[in-house]
């Protein structure tokens, strides 16, 4: 599998995601300019980050593999989304469009 172009793009700009001055959209947005086949995946729901206060996460995703700076490599995204798997319903957008709703153990992309 290819580097997780995410952590490359923090990397060659000098950056981490501690010092980022943004957050996951601004860096989902920052990785689109510099990855022009890549398309926006958000996941909403209560239960996306049951130990913090988030709502939302959004990433990039280049022919079906999630490069997330959060993750250590990139991953197809029906494994990336074992990462919101909960007793909770979440949404899945791809630019903006809404292709999911329900829990994440019961998505199927549909080819």
């Amino acid at each position: 599998m290819s580097a997780n172009l995410a952590k490359e793009y923090l990397k060659s700009s000098g950056q981490t995601l501690r010092d980022f001055p943004g957050l996951c959209g601004e860096l989902a947005n920052e990785l689109l300019k510099v990855t022009p086949n890549g398309q926006i995946v958000s996941v909403s729901g209560i239960g996306v980050f049951d130990t913090t206060a988030w709502t939302y996460h959004t990433v990039v995703m280049v022919d079906g593999v999630v490069h997330d700076a959060w993750r250590k490599r990139p991953l197809p995204l029906k494994e990336w989304l074992k990462t919101f798997d909960c007793e909770w319903p979440i949404e899945i957008s791809v630019d903006g469009v809404e292709v999911f709703k329900g829990l994440a153990s019961e998505y199927f992309p549909v080819s």
